[in-house]
């Protein structure tokens, strides 16, 4: 069993040794809750020192992710976005800083608060419970299509489009921050010591999940809560040489061939990919899709129909068009896909777009 419930503070990847009310950034910031974690980072809440009313989230990278090209990358894109005026359901890069530990050097990046996953709505354990409704699923892609469609007027690919990269929203102003951590306090962690007496200080992860949703929640719900298309460390500017490095099997094969022109239609299948596992509950292939031959990727794409009706959520109308909707995504020239804007407007997209007033879900 793991010493550490979380990120292993013993990795030689040195991840962040945080601890609440500990200042960073000269004394600036000071960390009142964890947030998350993941291979690469862990995120805190914090207070401005200067500002108790600016309270922000601060993604702290490992050593090793500070010295790569990822790290830096998202810092960048996030940049450019932010000048480009791509705000909405993103995340907002306000300020960025390198932070000293015993373990290193750690890049920082001060964002706006968001909440957690969308698939955190699917840990309730059961068959059923490891995937979304067709309502669901259907507000997820349109809010994430509407984050692809500026992108892609950018020029800039997302790279990791994928399930757990799409965030619920969190609170916005400092005192109903205050009062959530007020009714669900911090968790401030405690010392753990390894078989050589070495101690660390373990903090567990606490969410600000804000809306209560639930994976049965009506359509009205989910309308009502706008998604964060999160994680731009791979994300790239398009140009001649570009390459995608997430490691997934959501990516499009043309990101498997050496010298292939990799643009914007790569998020385009990535996102067929997330219908599929967001309607399932699992991935769509095993293996990167640029390893397969052509008949083998027929193969999978012909089961994709049969694995829909599987789940017996949904009519058969239902499992038809959105079938079609995938293979549409997933087309093996980059140039046959539709962009994002023309996605947007497939009767598909535009029957889950509904509003939370009722009304608009109540209508045939």
């Amino acid at each position: 069993m793991s010493l550490f419930p979380e990120e292993p503070l013993d990795s030689s990847v040195g991840y962040f040794p945080g601890q609440l009310n500990q200042t960073i950034n000269n004394g600036r910031w000071t960390l009142i809750r964890k947030l998350g974690w993941g291979s690469r980072s862990s995120c805190w809440l914090a207070i401005d020192s200067g500002d108790p009313e600016n309270i922000e989230a601060i993604k702290i990278y490992s050593v090793s992710a500070s010295k790569d090209t990822c790290s830096a990358n998202e810092r960048d894109i996030l940049q450019k976005m932010g000048d480009s005026g791509i705000r909405s359901n993103v995340p907002v890069k306000r300020d960025s800083f390198y932070e000293e530990s015993k373990a290193g050097t750690h890049l920082c990046l001060v964002l706006r608060l968001l909440g957690p996953s969308f698939m955190s709505l699917l840990d309730d354990g059961t068959e059923s419970g490891s995937y979304l409704p067709l309502h669901a699923a259907k507000q997820v892609i349109g809010e994430l299509l509407g984050v692809l469609c500026s992108l892609q007027e950018n020029n800039i690919i997302h790279g990791a489009v994928m399930p757990h990269n799409a965030l619920l929203p969190s609170f916005n102003q400092a005192p109903d921050i205050r009062d959530f951590i007020s009714e669900n306090p911090s968790n401030f962690g405690e010392n753990v010591a390894d078989r050589e007496g070495k101690l660390y200080h373990v903090v567990k992860s606490q969410p600000m999940n804000t809306y209560g949703l639930k994976r049965e929640s009506p359509a009205t719900d989910f309308a009502s809560v706008h998604l964060y298309l999160s994680n731009y460390s791979h994300a790239r500017i398009v140009s001649e040489n570009v390459t995608l490095d997430t490691q997934s099997n959501f990516l499009p094969p043309e990101a498997s061939l050496e010298g292939a022109s990799i643009g914007t239609k790569a998020d385009i299948w990535m996102l067929g990919c997330t219908i599929y596992a967001l309607l399932t509950g699992r991935d769509l292939f095993e293996n990167p899709p640029g390893t397969l031959s052509p008949g083998e990727l027929d193969k999978v794409l012909a089961g994709i129909r049969p694995d829909l009706s599987a789940t017996k959520a949904m009519s058969r109308d239902d499992v038809k068009e959105t079938a079609s909707i995938i293979k549409v995504c997933l087309k093996l020239d980059p140039a046959d896909r539709p962009t994002a804007p023309r996605l947007l407007g497939y009767r598909w997209v535009q029957s889950g777009m509904i509003c939370s007033c009722g009304w608009c879900a109540s209508k045939p």
